[in-house]
């Protein structure tokens, strides 16, 4: 078979629970792989780590993007980004930016 493998990503309103659903499947060719269930099992406390392996669900670089593009439609955002990403600091930014034009303009600023 000469195919190449195509991963599948869709985030919609969950009508059957409390939020969003995450469906995910490979395409390969002939059949289309379906994630079906993510199961949890008890593991005694101190035996027990979050990052247990293998993990329930592995995704390179540019899956990962994909999952955040999906969530971001929903209007999931992170709570803040540091330096990477730029959030809080644009913020900053964009206050010094607003003082600098009122100044400049000879307005007060309200606050």
């Amino acid at each position: 078979m000469n195919y190449e493998e195509k991963f599948l990503l869709h985030v919609r309103d969950n009508p059957f629970s409390w939020g969003l659903g995450i469906y995910w499947a490979w395409d390969r060719g002939d059949v289309v792989s379906v994630a079906r269930s993510v199961t949890f099992e008890d593991v005694p406390k101190g035996k027990a780590t979050i990052d247990m392996e293998p993990p329930p669900l592995a995704l390179d670089t540019n899956h990962a993007q994909d999952l955040m593009d999906e969530l971001w439609k929903y209007g999931v955002r992170p709570r803040e980004l540091g330096a990477a990403g730029g959030f809080a600091s644009q913020s900053k930014h964009l206050t010094d930016m607003r003082k600098i034009a009122f100044h400049k303009l000879g307005l007060k600023e309200d606050k």
